[in-house]
């Protein structure tokens, strides 16, 4: 079964189990195979077809329930799409796996980024990405459409991608994971802002820049940059891999994974001066993809996101990850995660756990919460409390989909958060 474009259940047959829609038009794709599916897409946000793999779990045609994502993101080079965690084995790393694991294109050197300048047409990734992608496969697949049921990860310049949307989309993603990923851009003049520069004025761009030259768009830049964005990473699942020891005699690998642990190290100090948990591993070797860490990322993740339910598909996006199921604990090896960026911000502080609404007890019982802003009251039936949090009951969400309950304060510990 797959969820058609029209908001009905349908079966997932090659010839209707994904449609056009978000600015998405198929013009290839392989559904043979019955876990990992293709598609390429023509879309005005990119001057050629990118392509997506969708990798199912097993059950999915047989057990009709609804599954949390993982989008995974490849890294940067002539040699790095959206086959690259294919090569790698995320087949076997995920048999078995309660989860959907969405890998799209990035271009040789997009950045995960909206470039200042082009010469080669329209490289508009992150408006691929999360405008048109993401809410294509929530109307495509049967998903969790929020943020507790969505994580983002990635390897090296897909890494970087990571922690940039999970911070600039707050609301989207409750895990965010960066495998031998940059998370400074301004370390060392700018050596890694420098670098998506250059590297997408040459694979990418035609001579045009992410960030802009000679002079960088500076809030660009800081919009980006995951080490001046530490609070949009409150209550996220947050996971970290870094190489110590790469190739000496590979200036590559050895100027890459250094900047990346010197850059990762910069980010973790920040996480911890904030009070913000995360899990850290510092491994043997260089610049690459390490199969025990993803796999261990992936029972991370899967931990973290909602469970495989069956049931009908809960399509409301709440906006703010849930504070419960944190990893809150520091891993170490050896010896010892139309634009609207920020359009939902994370809590200013922990006591506002959810940053939606106040939830007061009165008498030792819970009042009924204020709905949340930007929920359209007109679909609204009835707000009713239960075990984990009242909950908006409504019959349609934007798009005309048939929904369920719509999370808005949550219960902690018996006591109801705000």
């Amino acid at each position: 079964m797959a969820l058609g474009t029209g908001g009905i259940l349908a079966s997932a047959s090659p010839a209707s189990a994904a449609g056009d829609g978000f600015g998405l038009h198929i013009v290839d794709r392989n559904e043979a195979d019955p876990r990992m599916w293709y598609y390429r897409f023509s879309t005005d946000a990119i001057g050629w077809n990118p392509g997506v793999n969708v990798l199912l779990p097993d059950d999915y045609h047989t057990g009709g329930r609804t599954y949390p994502v993982l989008y995974l993101l490849h890294g940067g080079g002539t040699d790095q799409d959206f086959i690259t965690f294919d090569r790698a084995g995320i087949r076997d790393w995920t048999a078995g796996k309660p989860v959907i694991v969405v890998m799209p294109d990035g271009g040789h050197a997009g950045w995960y980024s909206n470039p200042v300048s082009s010469n080669t047409g329209a490289r508009n990734w992150e408006t691929f990405h999360i405008n048109q992608l993401l809410p294509w496969i929530d109307a495509n697949f049967r998903t969790y459409a929020e943020c507790d049921g969505r994580a983002v990860a990635g390897f090296s310049m897909g890494g970087f991608g990571a922690l940039k949307y999970a911070a600039k989309y707050y609301g989207h993603f409750a895990s965010v994971s960066a495998h031998s990923g940059p998370a400074s851009l301004r370390r060392d003049s700018g050596l890694v802002a420098h670098w998506a520069n250059a590297s997408s004025a040459a694979l990418d761009l035609g001579g045009g820049t992410v960030y802009g030259i000679p002079l960088w768009d500076e809030a660009r830049v800081s919009a980006d940059n995951p080490v001046e964005r530490v609070e949009s990473y409150r209550n996220k699942r947050i996971f970290l891999v870094a190489g110590t020891s790469p190739d000496p005699v590979n200036w590559f690998d050895t100027v890459n994974e250094n900047q990346v642990l010197a850059g990762q190290r910069e980010f973790r100090a920040r996480l911890g001066d904030a009070g913000i948990p995360h899990e850290w591993y510092e491994e043997p070797g260089g610049h690459m993809i390490r199969d025990h860490m993803v796999r261990r990322d992936l029972d991370g993740i899967i931990a973290r996101l909602r469970k495989a339910w069956r049931g009908r598909t809960r399509t409301h996006d709440h906006g703010l990850p849930s504070p419960h199921g944190l990893a809150r604990r520091t891993g170490r090896t050896g010896s010892g995660s139309s634009l609207h960026p920020d359009h939902d911000k994370p809590p200013r502080h922990p006591a506002s756990s959810r940053g939606l609404l106040a939830c007061p007890a009165i008498g030792g019982r819970p009042v009924k919460p204020r709905l949340p802003v930007g929920l359209n009251r007109s679909l609204v039936r009835e707000v009713i409390p239960e075990r984990d949090g009242w909950r908006a009951s409504s019959t349609t969400d934007r798009r005309g989909l048939a929904t369920d309950d719509y999370r808005v304060c949550p219960v902690i510990n018996g006591e109801l958060t705000f």
